[in-house]
């Protein structure tokens, strides 16, 4: 999306560029739920119910996608934290423990800057769900769920359906818990 709107903007109108941005936001979201995974979503938040706190790494963009989600865990008597990637240095092993939900939201693989949180995370036995549009096999092997969303490599327009898969666990949270 970034090379058509950077190589060729001067060739397309508004409307091309809106019908474009619109069309790749639609599909994205029609991605994530013709891939929806209930039982997945369901899994995270039992392991959110039976934790004592809950823990979400994620870039600025990402966690705003979940604010309500912590609002509702905060609530409902859970501890609820958000760590911005400029944060990720200073949480160390002892900030988790074997009751503890580490959630790794990241878009764009190509940004995953969550090395050190998910190793101090497994370290102590704390539950790691992994929230990302593109598939890492290394990532994916280090973590108890990994769910997909989304459209691979989109970037940007992933916040459409990410947005979208923080509400639905919000919802889904004031129903089971």
């Amino acid at each position: 999306m970034k090379v058509f709107l950077s190589q060729n903007i001067l060739f397309k109108s508004n409307e091309e560029i809106s019908e474009y941005l619109f069309q790749q936001c639609l599909d994205n979201l029609v991605a994530t739920k013709e891939n929806l995974d209930l039982a997945t979503l369901l899994k995270i938040v039992q392991l959110f119910k039976e934790s004592e706190d809950i823990t979400f790494l994620g870039d600025e963009h990402d966690l705003d996608e979940f604010l309500l989600l912590q609002i509702k865990l905060l609530t409902s008597g859970k501890c609820a934290y958000l760590f911005k990637v400029s944060e990720t240095k200073t949480v160390r092993s002892y900030f988790f423990n074997e009751n503890s939900v580490v959630v790794i939201i990241n878009v764009c693989d190509g940004f995953f800057h969550y090395h050190d949180a998910l190793e101090n995370a497994k370290e102590v036995g704390a539950k790691v769900i992994y929230i990302s549009q593109d598939y890492n096999k290394e990532v994916a092997d280090k973590v108890d769920i990994f769910y997909r969303y989304g459209v691979e490599w989109s970037i940007n327009t992933g916040y459409v359906s990410l947005y979208y898969i923080g509400e639905l666990l919000e919802k889904l949270c004031i129903r089971n818990f």
